[in-house]
């Protein structure tokens, strides 16, 4: 098994293009999968996070950060 490195919530908002309270609230829902760390701090795997990303409509997502890209599947790639 691939040992994967754990996100946090400012990186999960940053990749979802959606706020932080967006991100608990998904994980309050059970919609997203966090993990406490030493009872404290949510992380998020980068996979469910890709997943998320992929169910989100278009027009729900913040356009892409300049100079960044985010891909979304094979074929799709948003790029500013």
């Amino acid at each position: 098994m691939e040992h994967q490195t754990l996100i946090d919530a400012n990186e999960a908002s940053r990749l979802c293009r959606l706020s932080k309270a967006t991100i608990y609230k998904l994980v309050q829902q059970g919609r997203l999968r966090g993990f406490r760390v030493l009872n404290r701090t949510l992380r998020f795997d980068p996979d469910d996070i890709t997943a998320l990303v992929r169910q989100l409509p278009i027009d729900q997502r913040h356009p892409p950060i300049r100079g960044e890209m985010l891909e979304m599947d094979q074929s799709t790639v948003v790029t500013n």
